[in-house]
């Protein structure tokens, strides 16, 4: 009797970023993407950390009923956190140049939750975190950042891939992480969660 060939489950990205794309597809991933409509928790559990597992948490449920039975779905939801303060994407130029001005000489938090799915199975939940140091910025270069247009669909109100590295001291943790999503907590929990190395999910 011949053994039955072992399928790699598909893999989806439930996210519309762009930056999360280019971080899988840098990888090497093969995956398709599906964008969740979730309403989003302002804060959860009391803290940054449970806010974000939680947003996560419910992208996952939101797209559930789209997958197939096998199908791994990924969510994953950044914030940016001087303390327990969360500072979200801007909603203008004051608070743009706000965000800026608290970060300038100082370190902040960036945290993604990461979320895995599969129909049948327990939802793996889990949180990185990576400190971000700042060195002092003038109000010349925070004003010249901001009229770029760069800080307004991210959160915290800066693109460390982007000419906003000119402001960092330094990086302690993962740097993708700082883009959205950290593709070492990535492939480890993928390969826990579902026992498929990430090897079997490399684009031909």
């Amino acid at each position: 009797m011949s053994k039955q060939k072992n399928v790699t489950p598909s893999l989806w990205l439930g996210s519309q970023s762009p930056r999360r794309q280019m971080l899988l597809e840098a990888l090497g991933l093969k995956f398709r993407t599906v964008v969740s409509h979730a309403d989003e928790a302002d804060i959860f559990g009391g803290s940054v950390e449970e806010t974000v597992k939680e947003n996560a948490r419910r992208k996952a449920q939101a797209l559930l009923p789209a997958l197939a039975t096998g199908d791994v779905l990924i969510t994953a939801d950044t914030l940016v956190a001087q303390g327990e303060k969360i500072l979200s994407k801007p909603a203008d130029r004051e608070e743009a140049l706000s965000h800026l001005r608290a970060f300038s000489g100082k370190t902040h938090r960036v945290l993604t939750g990461l979320g895995l799915v599969s129909k049948g199975k327990a939802a793996r939940m889990s949180c990185t975190e990576t400190l971000v140091t700042f060195r002092t910025l003038s109000e010349s270069e925070i004003a010249a950042y901001v009229d770029t247009g760069e800080p307004y669909d991210k959160a915290g109100g800066y693109g460390i891939q982007g000419v906003a590295c000119l402001f960092v001291q330094s990086v302690q943790g993962s740097f993708s992480n700082v883009m959205g999503l950290p593709t070492e907590t990535l492939l480890r929990e993928l390969q826990a969660y579902t026992g498929v190395s990430p090897f079997a999910w490399l684009a031909k």
